[in-house]
């Protein structure tokens, strides 16, 4: 007969082990229950204690990349006193406030532990002044972003004639009319020489028409249409040329490249003429 096992004595050896482990593991999760208010009054507290702290403070703040804004602006709309405490202050908080001005096109601050804070802004271009119920700079990514008067940019494009059903959420020029603005203005660009902004009183969106351009002298309506601005004044060129040679550019009334290869020029002359 062979020799019996003492189960009993094993089961109470395994029903041992598991209370040990068991205990352990309340004592563990007593400690993590415990423990965490402590360690996260800890933080707190340490964290308050940071930004009660005399150092490290800002000692300077750098504002670079501006050409139109004052510096007393950006300091204001940011809002940081010189001698703030570093853990105080956000710079995505801060990025966004400015953000929120209408020069601004980005911000980025940057903040290092020697004290020093560094804005680094990216200013809206000005492409042109267009009225909609009133006068507003336009930028280059088709943005009003600011209500102004053309006296204060003479350098600038006036454009009216927009209404409100080309603009878009947002006060956002629709793509297809701020190209045609675009390739405008760089082929006005590349004859500002004898055709300068200051000679243009204003660019004219007229529907079905195209672009009117009116001369500051005379007020000459000059009808270019929606494209191939190079070549109509090119022909400009040639007509004032012409029209100044026989000292009869007061005469004109109306002027129209919306031809191919030609111009027609109406005014008080015997007769129309083609050229």
């Amino acid at each position: 007969m062979g020799k019996k096992i003492n189960r009993y004595k094993t089961g109470r050896t395994g029903q041992k082990k598991f209370l040990r482990n068991l205990c352990g593991r309340l004592l563990g999760l007593s400690l993590v229950i415990f423990g965490l208010p402590l360690l996260s009054a800890a933080l707190a507290h340490a964290y308050y204690a940071l930004l009660d702290a005399a150092w490290p403070q800002v000692q300077e703040i750098e504002i670079i990349n501006t050409r139109r804004m004052e510096r007393g602006e950006v300091l204001n709309t940011m809002g940081v006193p010189k001698g703030a405490n570093l853990f105080s202050v956000r710079a995505t908080h801060l990025s966004s406030r400015l953000e929120s001005l209408p020069w601004v096109r980005s911000a980025v601050v940057r903040i290092d532990l020697s004290g020093k804070m560094v804005v680094d802004i990216s200013e809206r271009e000005p492409l042109a002044i267009v009225h909609i119920t009133d006068f507003f700079l336009l930028d280059r990514e088709g943005k009003l972003f600011l209500q102004t008067q053309p006296l204060e940019y003479p350098d600038l494009l006036l454009v009216t004639g927009m209404t409100a059903n080309d603009i878009d959420s947002g006060k956002q020029l629709k793509e297809i009319k701020l190209q045609i603005l675009r390739d405008l203005l760089q082929a006005l660009e590349k004859v500002r020489n004898w055709f300068p902004p200051r000679q243009i009183s204003q660019c004219h969106w007229q529907e079905g028409a195209g672009i009117i351009l009116y001369t500051t002298r005379g007020g000459i309506p000059i009808r270019l249409g929606l494209r191939d601005f190079d070549g109509k004044l090119a022909r400009l060129n040639r007509v004032f040329a012409v029209l100044m040679d026989r000292a009869c550019l007061d005469a004109v009334k109306r002027i129209d490249l919306d031809y191919p290869n030609r111009a027609y020029i109406e005014g008080n002359f015997a007769s129309a003429k083609g050229i």
